[in-house]
């Protein structure tokens, strides 16, 4: 599998560990979806046509009150190519056990 996606409700992340980025609340958003490509299908793009289907399937097949695109920090590659979009960054995460911090982009 060259690209893999994990989505989960935003109340299992716990609270302490999430920094707003301006006047933003976690609990308005009903899921965090997390994405990632292997390193050797960057090249291809893989991870923006990822991130493209992802926005649409959500849009039109869920029905959430809202949702979070996240990536890590380290991930530059990634960061950038989310910059490039319309998204805006609305949080820092930081998750127990895992180095850096996540960013969650609406």
């Amino acid at each position: 599998m060259a690209a893999s996606t994990s989505c989960r409700p935003t109340r299992a992340c716990s609270p302490e560990r999430i920094t707003p980025v301006g006047d933003h609340r976690w609990e308005d958003f009903e899921a965090a979806v997390y994405f990632w490509d292997r390193k050797s299908r960057l090249e291809t793009a893989t991870d923006r046509a990822l991130l493209d289907v992802l926005r649409t399937w959500l849009a039109k097949d869920w029905s959430l009150q809202g949702h979070l695109i996240v990536t890590s920090e380290l991930f530059a590659q990634q960061v950038d190519m989310i910059r490039l979009t319309d998204l805006q960054l609305r949080f820092a995460v930081e998750e127990p056990d895992k180095p850096g911090r996540y960013l969650a982009y609406e």
